[in-house]
């Protein structure tokens, strides 16, 4: 499962675990925390993959527990593949 996101203002942008979980599946946004390494002067882009066997061991611990967080790190680079900005996800998920 992978996402992209580019912008300025989708540095939060939509939670690509969501559709890949599947709709019996709440997952949403909980909190961000951005480290700026340098001036972002440009449009910044990211990438946001999670491998099945994550997806998979996510699926089985909400068997086990009703929600959970997990805290993912994307890099925001500039058009040149410099790395400008470090952003730290905490993502919700829980079964519907």
């Amino acid at each position: 499962m992978s996402d992209t996101a580019r912008g300025p203002e989708s540095w939060e942008g939509r939670v690509a675990a969501g559709a890949s979980l599947g709709r019996h599946y709440v997952v949403w946004d909980k909190a961000a925390a951005i480290r700026f390494r340098r001036p972002g002067r440009t449009t910044l882009s990211a990438a946001f993959r999670l491998e099945p066997a994550v997806l998979e061991r996510i699926r089985l611990e909400l068997e086990a527990v009703p929600r959970l967080e997990r805290v993912f790190t994307i890099e925001r680079a500039d058009p040149a593949g410099e790395v400008q900005a470090i952003v730290e996800k905490t993502i919700h998920l829980s079964r519907r």
